[in-house]
Order: structure tokens, then sequence, then C-alpha cells
């Protein structure tokens, strides 16, 4: 099974039936799909940045290539993920 969190937008797999459940009863902030390539054909939500922690706005930024994310402040960050 394979998870995303919908805040952030990162996937990863996951083997873990509990993990699984707790995700799929979390529908707000998780989706579960059997096979990677459907989480693509998923809609994207929108990501609310303003809502996010630092940590959070730093692993979307890592997520998009930014080098140097985890050295810059919350405002720094927030100004390079709204372009």
């Amino acid at each position: 099974m394979y998870i995303r969190n919908i805040k952030t937008g990162l996937r990863q797999e996951c083997h873990n039936a509990d993990v699984i459940r707790m995700c799929q009863k979390d529908a707000e902030n998780y989706e579960v799909c059997d096979i990677y390539g459907q989480m693509d054909a998923m809609p994207e939500k929108p990501k609310d940045f303003d809502k996010m922690s630092a940590a959070e706005l730093k692993a979307v930024a890592k997520e998009n290539g930014i080098e140097g994310a985890s050295s810059l402040t919350k405002g720094e960050l927030l100004e390079l993920l709204k372009g």
C-alpha cells in the first residue's frame, strides 16, 4: 500500500496494517492506494502553506528540489513555495 500525506504531498510505501487503517480513517489528511501509479491520478489538493509547520514546509521544499531549505526560516520557506 502507498500513503500520501495530503498536507505535504509526501508519498511512501507502507506495509504496517495498523498505520494503513489509521490513514484510511483519516481521509482528510491521508490518501491510501494499492498501486503507486494510481496516486499520480489522484487530484492534488491545494496546499495551505500558511497552516504548515516549518518542518512540513522544509519537507515540501526538499521534495521540490529546493537546496538549502533546512537552513531557511518559515517566512523564507513560505516566500519560496508560494512563488
